[in-house]
């Protein structure tokens, strides 16, 4: 009986890591990330040194810097972000154009070849369809045209969720997506989640502020944008232990690695120190749809008067959320109860001094 219990917890200790992780889709960081240190198992840090070549248009990290962690399980590949970033918006019908994080995978770097390369393309955009000035822009946690398989529909708060971000620390979004392996497809071959797998990986961080994306913080072996296609300008990851990663800048085809950026996490960042915003802004509320309450965020510059109201599709005001109270610079937070409205899309309006913004909302019972 000794020798069977042994053997048991011998096989439960070398196929532990196929188990499921447990990780939320709640764009709110689990705790099994607060265990990860660095690049060597999955946590990295891009900032301004992780420009793009070809995107470099960040003039601090209260402009763009992220946060990005990875992680792995027999059926998914994870990843979590908390992106800074002042100015949040998806209002270009190019995709590719909006905030966004976005990774190309090479499934398995091990079969490429000069002739044969294949990339696999996800993206999750800062703000969903509801919330974008340009909807056709926005593509959720889906696979691209060469992405192999097409026929996976994620589920909101199932396989990804995204929230805009407005605290004393910083403005800016979360994202958190799983993709199924079944769906790493290329002509590179199919990933698998299995300690020691490989695959090839590139991670880009898009920032729109002008209508285009003005820069792209980049994670890979070549900085250059043709990692979008090219599987030989591609870090790699390495699957490990403990649903963990080791990240690489080391391309594994050629063994070449071009990029200088420092992606080791800082003890404090930067934007962590948040400073007034420069411009007036109104954000998405959050949930959105909601029931029966959501939380309303915007930005000012200066001091001034500030009014907040609710009005239904008709024009006719419903509710006073602030009522011409004076506040000063900086980002602020209100709870929107709608317990004694109906079902329905409404619109939420901010008017300080001659400045007036306004949003839509929707309430679900």
């Amino acid at each position: 009986m000794k020798k069977v219990i042994l053997v048991s917890l011998v096989m439960l200790l070398a196929f532990g890591t196929t188990f499921a992780i447990d990780l939320t889709m709640d764009a709110e960081r689990d705790p099994f990330y607060n265990t990860l240190t660095g690049p060597a198992d999955g946590y990295i840090h891009l900032g301004l040194d992780a420009q793009g070549i070809d995107q470099a248009g960040a003039e601090d990290e209260y402009d763009i810097n992220a946060l990005v962690w990875l992680a792995w399980d027999s059926t998914y590949f994870y990843l979590y972000g908390e992106i800074t970033d002042e100015l949040v918006q998806v209002n270009n019908a190019t995709q590719y154009e909006n905030d966004a994080v976005e990774l190309k995978i090479d499934p398995d770097p091990s079969m490429s070849t000069e002739t044969t390369t294949g990339v696999a393309a996800f993206r999750m955009s800062a703000l969903s369809e509801d919330e974008a000035e340009v909807p056709e822009a926005v593509q959720n946690v889906d696979s691209g045209e060469d992405a192999g398989p097409d026929d996976w529909a994620p589920v909101a708060d199932e396989d990804y969720a995204r929230k805009e971000v407005y605290t004393d620390e910083r403005a800016g979004y979360n994202v958190e997506f799983r993709i199924p392996f079944t769906n790493i497809v290329s002509a590179n071959g199919s990933a698998y989640g299995e300690v020691g797998w490989i695959m090839g990986l590139a991670i880009n961080v898009m920032d729109n502020d002008t209508g285009v994306r003005d820069t792209v913080l980049r994670w890979a072996s070549n900085m250059a944008d043709q990692v979008w296609n090219d599987p030989y300008r591609h870090g790699q990851v390495t699957f490990l232990e403990g649903n963990k990663v080791n990240m690489s800048t080391e391309n594994y085809i050629t063994g070449i690695d071009t990029n200088t950026a420092d992606y080791n996490p800082p003890a404090t960042l930067v934007a962590s120190n948040f400073e007034a915003p420069t411009e007036f802004s109104l954000a998405q509320n959050y949930p959105n749809p909601f029931n029966p309450s959501t939380t309303i965020a915007y930005s000012l510059p200066a001091a001034g008067n500030v009014m907040l109201k609710v009005y239904d599709l008709s024009g006719h005001e419903v509710a006073t959320v602030v009522n011409n109270q004076v506040q000063q610079a900086g980002v602020h937070t209100v709870t929107f109860d709608a317990s004694d409205l109906s079902s329905g899309i409404y619109f939420y309006q901010l008017q300080t001094g001659t400045q007036s913004f306004a949003r839509k909302m929707t309430l679900v019972r």
